[in-house]
């Protein structure tokens, strides 16, 4: 094995017999800690000043020079590629490396101190016997926080005033040695997560899935990964304890030694964690993909960042150029659903209005599955709308006919039901009809008419999207899923010209508004408006992404926001549509 080398020349010029006191390497040694123990058997009051007496260049070793290292091992009588295996070699720009393993000075203690205090009272019975104990170079790895043979946590030492004598471990444990005779340890159990990467750090690499990753990389996954399992989205990277980063260690390790298919399941289970925001990815996976969109972050993070660069691409629509964990999306509308998430335990009809309404597609064997732009929030709408349909013979009560008369009104298109049930029974929207039964009494027959009699005039597409101030694509979509009644295209206007009903019109208006609406109506931007409405719990009605928004005429009175009162537009607005002129015939 050869380990990064400088100019070695003054190593060789100096290299002596084996030293008359030497120290037994441990085989979790590292060199710095051997040279620390040789200084302090000699007497030497610093590692510094014993290496300047025998001209041994110190900085060198610290580096993981390789004539350095062979140089300490004659010095101590020792196997050089033993001392050279559990020994730090310095790359520059904060990265590190053990053996074939990447580390950063953020994954890996040089100069800070931490023990086993029952492990070093049981290698140096005394203060003056400092030199017996040596340092594992398992210690210094952030995410090793236990001792396994003790089951205790480990112990930090203070900090030096400069950082080179934080190398100097034996100098450590004779200047500490008070504090660690007396010190209490503190029961910890040693966790699997722990366990695998104290072999990872001894040699022991597998060939599963996590062993592919770089230590430093695994070991931090490991924990954020569990972090974002055990506690919600919004929590930060910061402010935790060692014990907590322990138990997210042990959480994310028990997900990611399943495999990468393992990992891609389990985020695609949090899509649907209560209270979860589905509409950002950065909403469900916060601290994960924060800390994978860091810049610190080496070339050695890019396998798992395409994994999970993958998943979101799978699960939400995200706009062409837009970066995703340093990488620009390429806009494509198609995404997997989540496998798995069957909706079958949810009330009855529920599935079947959100196939209908484009948010959740059958994957087969009975399961149906939302789509990965549906949030609990919209699954409560689509629920409201459940709550609110009633059968024919309820809708029949409300109009005041009978329910032959109710049937024929949905022949001629009059009456759009909003669901057919898989039973074939329609539903229809109990709120609309009662607004139809106010439009009602405004007519001269007292009942709804008749597509193309003076009071149930005729709107074409473009007439309702400015009167709603909505797009188009809206108005086709609130169309095809009953929320607006279309006429036969051959009874009014221009051949292959799409109208619509003024009475159902009117009677949405009295039940929704839209966003441009109300836009106009307090004079703000759709933008600022929509965070408002958002921010003061304000529900839409369920559709996918690219419609715009809509929501209930009711809410905005109860939202606590100082909106101006819309009033009973839709009556009005019925009213105005009656004394236009009808379009021209069908040529």
């Amino acid at each position: 094995m050869r380990l990064h080398s400088s100019s070695g020349a003054a190593s060789r010029a100096y290299a002596p017999e084996p030293l008359p006191l030497t120290a037994r390497h441990h085989p979790l040694e590292p060199a710095s800690s051997l040279m620390s123990r040789l200084g302090t058997r000699h007497g030497a009051d610093s590692i510094t000043n014993f290496c300047r007496d025998i001209g041994f260049p110190y900085k060198a070793l610290l580096r993981g020079d390789r004539d350095a290292i062979e140089h300490l091992a004659r010095l101590a009588g020792c196997d050089a590629d033993a001392l050279g295996q559990v020994s730090i070699r310095n790359l520059g720009r904060n990265a590190l490396r053990l053996r074939d393993e990447v580390a950063t000075t953020h994954t890996l203690h040089r100069s800070r101190i931490r023990i086993c205090p029952d492990c070093i009272r049981q290698d140096a019975g005394s203060a003056a016997e400092a030199w017996r104990a040596p340092r594992r170079v398992t210690w210094q790895f952030v995410s090793i926080r236990s001792c396994p043979e003790h089951n205790c946590a480990l112990m930090p030492l203070p900090a030096e005033t400069f950082t080179l004598h934080g190398y100097d471990f034996a100098s450590q444990i004779q200047k500490h040695w008070q504090l660690i005779e007396r010190a209490e340890p503190v029961p910890q159990d040693h966790t699997e997560f722990e366990e695998y990467l104290w072999r990872r750090v001894a040699g022991a690499r597998g060939e599963a899935w996590i062993d592919q990753l770089d230590l430093n990389v695994a070991s931090r996954a490991c924990e954020v990964f569990g972090l974002l399992r055990e506690r919600d989205p919004d929590s930060k990277l910061s402010g935790h304890s060692e014990t907590e980063w322990a138990q997210f260690g042990q959480s994310g390790f028990e997900v990611l030694r399943q495999g990468a298919d393992a990992l891609a399941e389990e985020m695609a289970r949090m899509l649907y964690r209560p209270g979860v925001d589905r509409r950002f990815f950065s909403r469900v996976y916060g601290p994960f993909t924060t800390w994978l969109n860091s810049r610190g972050l080496g070339e050695e993070f890019e396998p798992l960042r395409d994994l999970v660069r993958c998943r979101i691409f799978a699960s939400f629509v995200v706009r062409r150029g837009i970066l995703v964990l340093g990488k620009p999306s390429s806009g494509g509308d198609r995404r997997e659903d989540a496998d798995g998430m069957a909706l079958n335990d949810m009330p009855a009809n529920l599935p079947h209005l959100m196939q209908r309404r484009g948010l959740a597609h059958h994957a087969g064997d009975s399961k149906w599955c939302p789509k990965g732009f549906v949030t609990p929030a919209m699954v409560d709408a689509l629920q409201r709308e459940l709550s609110e349909l009633v059968d024919i013979e309820a809708a029949a009560t409300l109009l005041g006919l009978s329910q032959a008369e109710v049937l024929a009104q949905i022949e001629t298109g009059t009456i759009t039901p909003r669901l057919i049930t898989l039973a074939g029974e329609p539903l229809f929207d109990g709120g609309m009809l009662r607004s139809w039964g106010r439009l009602a009494a405004n007519n001269e027959t007292g009942r709804p008419q008749h597509f193309g009699d003076r009071d149930n005039a005729a709107l074409a597409v473009a007439a309702v999207v400015q009167r709603l101030k909505i797009t188009p694509k809206t108005v086709f979509y609130l169309i095809e899923n009953g929320f607006l009644c279309a006429g036969r295209i051959s009874d009014a206007g221009r051949t292959g010209m799409a109208v619509v009903h003024s009475s159902s019109l009117a009677a949405f208006e009295d039940v929704f508004l839209s966003i441009g609406q109300l836009s106009a109506l307090v004079r703000t931007p759709q933008g600022a408006l929509a965070i408002r409405l958002r921010n003061a719990g304000v529900s839409m009605v369920a559709m996918p992404p690219g419609l715009s928004r809509i929501y209930w005429r009711c809410d905005m009175r109860a939202s606590g926001l100082q909106f101006p009162d819309p009033g009973d537009v839709g009556v009005m607005n019925a009213l105005e549509d009656a004394a236009r002129p009808l379009l021209p015939e069908s040529r």
